[in-house]
């Protein structure tokens, strides 16, 4: 199994829109994009990976692929303002299909590198429950450092939980 890390294009949007529904339930905990209002699919569509690396230096979308198929997806999305320019969250998902086989670890390594040589990037962080030991543990390999708790922050099946920030500063 060969895996192409590579940056998301426009021709990606096909692909990616018809999985958004498993995505987004599935990673984001959001309603399913089939079930959304006209304007939150603008948003969608609009937020999708392969629109950032066109408008933003600070900002950035890879894609893995596999055997011709999009087998997960990065995003890290630089601030908006100039306070916090410098900073980048991240999103990182992978297809059920294709976990546990270093594809996420290729994707935040090449991210890593990509905020090292960006002049404008000194702080990658993610977010995502803090009862996720398996995710801790991901970006505990690749030195990220908790920072913080955020408690009661994040509803997921009518149920709060709290968070959990991880960062690398670059």
């Amino acid at each position: 199994m060969e895996t192409i890390i590579r940056k998301a294009e426009s021709e990606d949007i096909a692909y990616l829109l018809a999985h958004l529904p498993c995505i987004t339930e599935e990673l984001l905990k959001r309603p399913n994009y089939s079930e959304m209002k006209p304007p939150m699919q603008m948003f969608a569509i609009e937020a999708t990976p392969f629109s950032m690396n066109e408008i933003s230096v600070n900002s950035l979308s890879l894609i893995a692929e596999v055997d011709n198929y999009i087998a997960g997806i990065i995003t890290c999305r630089g601030g908006r303002y100039d306070e916090i320019k410098h900073v980048s969250s991240l999103e990182v998902y992978v297809g059920k299909k294709w976990r546990n086989n270093g594809i996420g670890s290729d994707l935040l390594k090449n991210a890593i590198n990509w905020a090292k040589e960006n002049n404008q990037i000194k702080r990658l962080h993610v977010e995502f429950p803090s009862d996720n030991n398996q995710l801790v543990n991901f970006y505990k390999k690749l030195d990220f450092q908790i920072e913080a708790t955020l408690r009661k922050s994040i509803l997921i099946n009518d149920m709060l939980k709290d968070n959990l920030i991880m960062s690398l500063l670059v």
